[in-house]
């Protein structure tokens, strides 16, 4: 890099999560390009965002957006890409698409990211370290879906092996629900049906590994999510919960995991223990609490791609809130329960004095989240598209 500061680009700039990882990197003095496939997306109204590239959008054109990523990396002479969207995870995380950027793509390896993209295979290793898991069956043809219902018995929950958030998640709770499963197959391929766990909470564990090795962790329980069944976190807070970050830290070991990944858990309410839920492989929607809470992610991630190792920080401030106040909040509250949710969020707004988007430093992307509430309000379609990804 001949004495420069690093030059690091990241994708999907229209999530708060990127924009997170835009000042993160942005105050620590690195330059930051940012992409998307929408013009003026939320990270590019940033006044840590250096500049700015329109690409084609990874899931409707994929040869098209590597080979205007490529370019945009010779451009502006990057030194690191850090892809933030699950496109272009499952684009960047070959091997042989890695070479020709001919810089650092900070993801896992291509086996480690593929074990932990595919709810399946997260489940079948987890069961071979003794970790607990829901009951799960795999289900690859229509035609198993009454051997599945015998196994695991009503009421069960269904998704794609292969999604985020909660893309294709289904509460089947009788025989007529299950119907829409094939549906569900023939647009995400394979479905992964698993008992049903009584919800005492939900907590996600992050961390930062370096080849197996740990060198940073951060818990958090949900206080606030829309839809109410399992959708992204509107109101988060910062916890310790020993038992999760043990069990989601040999996951991670047991793979050598190089990077960032954020290990899921539902509390069973009947026992109270964590249950392994799925691996999100890539930044997480409620990172802007852990880098208020002390744990910054993303500058140390690249310290590691950039020095071979980084500091380790196994110690934060706990009871931390943080609100998705735009556009997350302000849309949930048009949906069902809306004026509960707004009182909640109010509550915990004034309570907080952490916000994924609002801030004193770099006031401008929150004009941007206005700007894309208004682009959303009016239309459902589009709102439901946005929580199913809003994670």
């Amino acid at each position: 890099m001949g004495g420069r500061q690093m030059r690091v680009l990241v994708t999907y700039g229209r999530h708060s999560k990127t924009l997170s990882v835009v000042r993160s990197l942005g105050r620590s003095g690195r330059e930051v390009v940012v992409t998307d496939s929408r013009r003026s997306p939320l990270s590019a109204y940033s006044r840590y965002c250096s500049h700015f590239a329109l690409t084609p959008s990874p899931k409707d054109e994929p040869e098209e957006f590597l080979s205007q990523l490529a370019e945009t990396v010779r451009r502006f002479a990057i030194d690191a890409v850090i892809p933030m969207d699950d496109w272009e995870c499952d684009l960047l995380s070959l091997s042989e698409r890695r070479v020709r950027f001919g810089c650092r793509i900070m993801m896992p390896s291509q086996e480690a990211y593929e074990r932990a993209r595919n709810k399946d295979k997260t489940i079948q290793l987890a069961c071979e370290l003794g970790l607990r898991v829901p009951k799960s069956v795999l289900l690859t043809e229509p035609d198993a879906i009454k051997q599945v219902v015998a196994e695991i018995g009503f009421p069960l929950v269904v998704k794609p092996a292969k999604s985020s958030g909660s893309r294709g998640f289904m509460l089947a709770q009788d025989e007529k629900t299950m119907l829409t499963i094939p549906e569900l197959m023939a647009r995400f391929g394979p479905i992964v049906a698993q008992e049903f766990i009584p919800k005492g909470g939900s907590i996600g564990v992050s961390y930062l590994m370096n080849d197996g090795d740990l060198r940073a962790l951060f818990s958090h329980r949900r206080l606030v999510e829309y839809p109410e069944s399992g959708g992204p976190s509107v109101v988060r807070v910062s916890i310790r919960h020993r038992e999760a970050e043990a069990e989601g830290q040999r996951l991670l070991e047991s793979m050598r995991w190089h990077g960032v990944a954020m290990v899921e858990f539902r509390i069973d309410s009947r026992t109270s223990k964590p249950v392994l839920m799925e691996i999100n492989p890539r930044f997480w929607g409620s990172l802007p609490l852990a880098i208020a809470s002390g744990v910054d992610f993303p500058s140390l991630l690249c310290d590691m791609y950039e020095h071979g190792d980084a500091q380790k920080v196994l110690d934060y401030a706990t009871g931390v809130k943080c609100v998705n106040l735009l556009p997350l909040g302000a849309m949930s509250i048009l949906g069902r329960n809306g004026l509960r949710r707004a009182r909640e969020i109010a509550r915990y707004s004034l309570q907080s004095r952490c916000f994924d988007v609002e801030s004193i430093d770099d006031p401008w992307p929150s004009l941007g989240a206005m700007i894309s509430l208004f682009g959303y309000v009016g239309d459902r379609s589009k709102l439901q598209t946005f929580f199913r990804t809003a994670q």
